[in-house]
């Protein structure tokens, strides 16, 4: 939830006016070993989360949803998101993952105004037309928002000026990061699998990979550099603006 002029990036909370909120039901659940697919799991948490922000919808203007492995990099980013959202009469900004050759507006990073939150709806939603491969779709929805609402969400593309996967540890309008595939360890049905490459929920982005990614890629030393300098590792990544980006701690 967003009030004032900024909101937090890691490592430097204190500066600005904004709250971090985690949501329990009472039905909590270890995603370690919860038996249900990972995108039940995910659903569940959103629709807490959002039903959590409608309750305070009157306290904020903007609310922000971010999976555990994303967060913004860029100082000053809520400033001129939201005026770029204004400019362009919209309602919403949300990551679109054309690199893993989705249409869908991604929920791993999604602003949305308090006026929006009722066309919201997390939910297991095929993608009309599917994807840009023209392959089926099926994934974690935003309900009217992604279809007859549509053009009232901003697209937040991937913008690395440097690549160490096509689809992982992506950089998104030069504002947030999303590592993608987590940490080391992955549950896939109930059970564990070892390698990120594997996670990977959609064959097609797989399958149109293969030929220039090596799946066995050092991920578990890129996940090793960045909580070890995560400030050189995500400005290269990024690179555009190295004297706007903020002072990240992990």
């Amino acid at each position: 939830m967003l009030s004032g002029e900024e909101a937090p990036v890691p490592g430097d909370m204190g500066r600005f006016h904004a709250r971090t909120t985690v949501v329990d039901d009472g039905s909590s659940f270890d995603t370690r070993t919860d038996p249900s697919p990972t995108s039940g799991i995910h659903i569940r948490s959103l629709n807490r989360l959002l039903s959590y922000f409608k309750d305070n919808r009157h306290n904020y203007e903007y609310f922000l949803f971010l999976d555990g492995d994303a967060f913004p990099i860029r100082n000053h980013w809520f400033s001129h998101l939201s005026h770029v959202m204004a400019d362009w009469n919209r309602l919403a900004a949300a990551a679109l993952r054309c690199e893993a050759l989705e249409r869908r507006w991604h929920a791993s990073i999604l602003l949305v105004h308090h006026s929006a939150l009722d066309l919201l709806r997390f939910s297991l939603d095929l993608v009309e037309g599917g994807n840009i491969a023209s392959l089926q779709e099926l994934d974690v929805g935003i309900g009217s928002m992604q279809t007859t609402m549509s053009s009232k969400v901003f697209p937040l593309i991937r913008t690395n000026r440097y690549n160490l996967h096509p689809i992982a540890y992506g950089v998104y309008y030069d504002m947030f990061y999303h590592h993608g595939f987590g940490g080391k360890r992955h549950v896939v049905q109930g059970k564990d699998v070892k390698h990120p490459w594997f996670s990977l929920r959609g064959e097609s982005a797989q399958g149109y990979c293969a030929h220039y990614i090596d799946k066995h890629y050092a991920w578990e030393q890129y996940n090793e550099d960045i909580m070890n300098d995560p400030q050189a590792f995500i400005g290269k990544l990024a690179g555009w603006s190295p004297r706007h980006y903020a002072n990240l701690e992990l």
